[in-house]
Parts: C-alpha cells; sequence; structure tokens
C-alpha cells in the first residue's frame, strides 16, 4: 500500500485558495469584466453601508423597508455569482461567457423582483399571476446553481432534497408524508413572501454578517496585514490599546472553557495587563477575592 505523499503548500499557494474562496475563481482581463467585477462589488458596499447607516431618515432617501434591502442583497449576490464564479473547474477563468452574463442578469431581476414590484405583491398575497410564478420558479433554480458555485454541491443538494419533499410529500413513506404543496403554494412561501428565501436568514445575512464580512476583508487587505502586527505588538502595559484587547479576548477564552479554575485564571492573565509598564497592581487581576480563600481558586456558586 503506497503512503500519501505529504506535500506541503506554500503560503503563495495557501493565498490564491482563499482569494479564489472568497472572490471567485475568475481573472478576466478584459477591461469591461474587470470593472464590473469591481464597481458591482463597490456599488454592494456602499449600498449596505447606507442601509446600515442612519443618513436614509435623516434626508429622507432611499428609505427601504427589511424586505426591500433583502431583496437588493440576493439580487448583487446573484448577479456576482455567476460573474465571479466558473460554471465548472474547467471553464474559462480569464473572461466571462455570454451565457454567463445573461443568467446573472436574469437571476439578479428574479431576485430584486420583491423590490420591483413590492407594491403590487403586497395587494395580492396568495394569488400569484402567472409572471409571479415563472420568476419565482426561474429564481429558485438560479439560486441553487449559484450555491453550488459559489459554496460547492453539498449545501445544493441538501436544499434540493427538502424542495422536493415539499412537493413530493404525498409519494413518500407513511412516516415522514404529507399532503404536499401545490406550485402555487410552495413558490408563494419559498419566493414571494418573506417566509422562504427573503426570511429570517437573509435579513441577517443584510443587517449584520455582510458589515462583519466587509471588516474582515478591511482587515485582511495587505496594508493592514502589514501594520496589524507591529501594532499588536506595541500595545505593552496600560497605554496599550491592542495589548488590552488581546488579554481580554485571552481572558473570555478562559472564562468559556475553565470556569472551574477562573480566578486562578484570571491572575495568570493579570499579567498581561500589567506588562513592561509595572501598572495594574493590587487591581482585580491580582488579589483573589476572599471568600474563594481554602478552595483551591474555585469560584462559589449561592443559590
Amino acid at each position: 500500500m503506497s503512503k500519501p505523499s505529504d506535500t506541503k503548500l506554500s503560503g503563495d499557494q495557501i493565498h490564491d485558495m482563499l482569494a479564489q474562496a472568497d472572490t471567485g475563481g475568475r481573472h478576466p482581463t478584459g477591461s469591461f469584466p474587470r470593472m464590473v467585477l469591481f464597481y458591482i462589488p463597490l456599488a454592494w458596499t456602499l449600498f449596505q453601508l447606507w442601509y446600515a447607516s442612519p443618513l436614509p431618515y435623516m434626508f429622507n432617501i432611499f428609505v427601504l423597508n427589511s424586505s426591500e434591502a433583502r431583496s437588493i442583497h440576493l439580487a448583487f449576490a446573484i448577479f456576482l455569482s455567476y460573474t465571479a464564479f466558473p460554471t465548472l473547474k474547467s471553464s474559462p477563468k480569464d473572461y466571462i461567457p455570454l451565457q454567463d452574463w445573461i443568467i446573472a442578469l436574469i437571476g439578479a431581476f428574479c431576485a430584486g423582483y420583491l423590490f420591483l414590484f413590492y407594491n403590487e405583491l403586497s395587494g395580492r398575497p396568495g394569488n400569484p399571476t402567472t409572471l409571479d410564478l415563472v420568476v419565482a420558479v426561474t429564481g429558485l433554480i438560479l439560486l441553487l446553481e449559484a450555491t453550488r458555485r459559489a459554496l460547492g454541491p453539498p449545501l445544493m443538494v441538501v436544499a434540493t432534497v427538502f424542495i422536493i419533499y415539499t412537493f413530493a410529500g404525498a409519494y413518500m413513506p407513511n412516516v415522514i408524508a404529507h399532503k404536499g404543496a401545490s406550485l402555487v403554494k410552495g413558490m408563494s412561501h419559498y419566493w414571494l413572501t418573506t417566509e422562504g428565501v427573503y426570511g429570517v436568514a437573509l435579513g441577517v445575512s443584510t443587517s449584520m454578517v455582510f458589515m462583519f464580512v466587509l471588516f474582515g476583508s478591511l482587515l485582511e487587505s495587505d496594508r493592514l496585514r502589514r501594520t496589524w502586527p507591529s501594532a499588536w505588538r506595541s500595545g505593552q502595559g496600560s497605554g496599550g490599546l491592542l495589548g488590552h484587547d488581546r488579554a481580554c479576548v485571552r481572558l473570555l477564552h478562559c472564562q468559556r472553557g475553565h470556569h472551574r479554575n477562573f480566578y486562578h485564571s484570571a491572575d495568570a492573565q493579570g499579567r498581561l495587563f500589567r506588562g513592561k509598564g509595572g501598572r495594574h497592581r493590587g487591581g482585580f487581576f491580582h488579589q483573589r477575592p476572599a471568600h474563594t480563600a481554602g478552595h483551591g481558586g474555585r469560584r462559589l456558586s449561592h443559590g
């Protein structure tokens, strides 16, 4: 039996793998595709910053409710999924094929359908038109394909299985059988209301997750990657904010993983706060509370 070869990846190879996972596998050489892949994410970022800020309410301009914001958020995501990620590993990566441009625009329209026709959809809940059903079915299929491109087949397969179960419940074994949903009911739930695709998960992504990802991307930029370690090392003593942050993070780790030895760990973490300046002596992290004496550092629980 042959032994597996221990091939170690270089730092550049690991960085390239992470970049492909974050920004897609395409690196088009044409000027127009490069501009699209730069300005569309920029527009998405500006939209998210605008939506998260109080400026829309201050100026009373482009004020959106959560459903409309989720629709625009998903439209950006689907468009970039088809333009930044190739269909297969063997697909061209130096340009964006014409079919991907067309599918990206169709997917963005289907995702933004809730925003474009919000008033009309609100006036006929549960009574979709033929166009509503066509947009819902097309958008759901394109969303599954965008998920496969960006995240791989597993999540797409799981979602497909549950969608099939929704409509084919009458043909399932008795243990998991149900009446089954009609096309109108299923598509109304999945795409035309805020109970399916536009539900809580997309709302959290729109209001919170995107901002965390944006902040992480800024920290991963080359300039901050070079300046952050030096700034981190410079946080010493009581005057270094970053040194305090590092000590707090490690202290929180001790609180979460070692509750039974909390005060002993806190005393050890207090040395981080003192640093080379010799400050913060005699504080909380230097003295153990009297009620813990004789108990091996265990924290007493008072019922």
